[in-house]
Parts: C-alpha cells; structure tokens; sequence
C-alpha cells in the first residue's frame, strides 16, 4: 500500500496488533488470519489514508474490537513521589 517507510504507522499498527492479539489469548477468542488486514485498513483510515478495501479481507467483528478497545482508557499508576532522608 505504499507505506513502508511510515515508521509512525508501523509503530500504530504494530502497538494496535499486539494488544488485540494479547485480549484474544486472554479472553480465549480464535485469532483469524483476517486480523492483520482488519489492522491495516482500520490505521490506514484513522491515518486519513485511503486504503482499498478490495484487497483485503476485513473482519467486522475485529473492527468493532479495536474500536472498543480504543475507546478504552487504560489505568496509569499514580507516581509516588520519593522521601529523601537528608
């Protein structure tokens, strides 16, 4: 699709598979082959690119996944400040 030097979007695609991948091992849902392509269609159009869907093979289900998963906030550890004992 013309976008192998886009290190941003690999950097995206990559963090997005991972994450869908590890909530399907955990939550034990079959992973299709179909993800990777469900992957890039769904960063090339968040990235305002024009991906064609022709060649790809989607699954909507994975589509409804990542858009939920994405709308989820993950919790961050609060800092904990450190005491010094001087």
């Amino acid at each position: 699709m013309g976008q192998r030097e886009n290190w941003l979007l690999a950097d995206y695609a990559g963090k997005l598979a991972r994450k869908l991948v590890a909530f399907k091992i955990i939550s034990k849902q079959p992973i299709s082959y179909r993800l990777g392509d469900t992957v890039a269609a769904y960063t090339l159009k968040k990235f305002n690119m024009k991906p064609d869907f022709s060649k790809l093979k989607i699954s909507i289900e994975d589509v409804h996944l990542i858009t939920q998963l994405e709308n989820t906030k993950t919790k961050k550890q609060p800092h904990k400040p450190s005491v010094n004992s001087d």
